[in-house]
């Protein structure tokens, strides 16, 4: 599988969209590759500041919150990537 794969399935991985093996497999390269373990570290701060800022004006539900980090993961994984090939 090539990295450009593994870096592809973080937003999955953080949304808790896998099945457990596929879950598992993600954990498994994220702790044996230095560049995943980052990024993930990344994904993982922008999601939880853009979770803070939605929580804290009080405006989202559940629902929107998931979309929107949804939408946020997925955006900020490609830019880590395009970031890593420049």
């Amino acid at each position: 599988m090539s990295h450009e794969t593994w870096t592809d399935r973080l937003s999955a991985y953080l949304d808790g969209d896998l099945s457990p093996a596929e879950r598992a497999d993600v954990a498994r390269h994220v702790e044996a590759c230095p560049d995943c373990t980052g990024i993930l570290a990344e994904l993982e701060s922008v999601v939880e500041a853009a979770f803070l800022v939605a929580n804290a004006d009080g405006e989202f539900d559940t629902a929107e919150q998931s979309a929107f980090r949804h939408v946020v993961v997925t955006a900020c994984s490609g830019l880590v990537v395009e970031r890593q090939v420049s």
